[in-house]
């Protein structure tokens, strides 16, 4: 694909895209958010929404921003996101949290929503990935993976700024796109796992966000 086709491919327009009926947008009432939380998840959704218009580093560092922000803000809420992880473990079964993926068609829409036109293929993490995660989760919460995230957009971003303007080079699926596609596997994992504990929630909001923003790096990079 070259580059032209994939900014035709990739970008749409923010008006057709906030249209399209998406499943997800900003987290769904019934779930406490004071002001600042508020104003994160729209923030996060201008972030996302910029990659699909911008290809430069600047969206995935606005990500990585507002996602420390997001993990500093909703740090106290570990707690209790932990405890509604086991109730629903010692509920349903571990297997069934390790069996969660995210749902093509819902990642389609929301994709949409945050501004891309991906061609979507079902997320189906390794079950190791899928075991870190549950695990990382039973044991700290989601404020590192927030960082986590962040941390690897932030790399992102500098990948991207020098890049920007330039011919892309074809690249194969050699080390640097394992490990995009590993990370991708993660926040996948990550995403159905926090939504199955808490649907519509701005921490399902949040970890869905990076899910696509890492989908959206996967395309920039030539890896898909």
């Amino acid at each position: 694909m070259t580059p032209q086709s994939r900014r035709v491919f990739l970008g749409s327009a923010v008006a057709a895209a906030a249209g399209s009926g998406a499943l997800l947008m900003l987290p769904k009432e019934g779930f406490a958010q004071d002001d600042f939380g508020t104003a994160l998840d729209r923030e996060m959704l201008a972030a996302v929404r910029l990659m699909a218009r911008n290809q430069t580093g600047e969206g995935p560092r606005r990500v990585a921003g507002i996602l420390r922000l997001m993990a500093l803000h909703h740090a106290p809420k570990d707690a209790g996101f932990r405890a509604a992880l086991r109730a629903k473990v010692q509920r349903e079964g571990r297997e069934a949290l390790l069996q969660r993926t995210m749902d093509p068609i819902e990642l389609e829409a929301n994709a949409r929503t945050f501004g891309f036109r991906f061609v979507i293929t079902p997320p189906n993490p390794p079950r190791a990935v899928r075991e870190k995660v549950l695990n990382e989760f039973l044991a700290h919460g989601l404020t590192p993976f927030r960082r986590l995230a962040a941390d690897g957009f932030d790399k992102a971003s500098g990948d991207l700024d020098r890049r920007a303007g330039a011919i892309r080079p074809i690249i194969d699926h050699n080390e640097p796109c394992r490990m995009q596609e590993m990370l991708y596997d993660t926040y996948t994992a990550g995403a159905a796992m926090t939504c199955a504990v808490l649907p519509g929630s701005p921490a399902c909001f949040g970890i869905t966000a990076a899910a696509i923003t890492q989908l959206a790096l996967l395309y920039y990079y030539g890896c898909r």
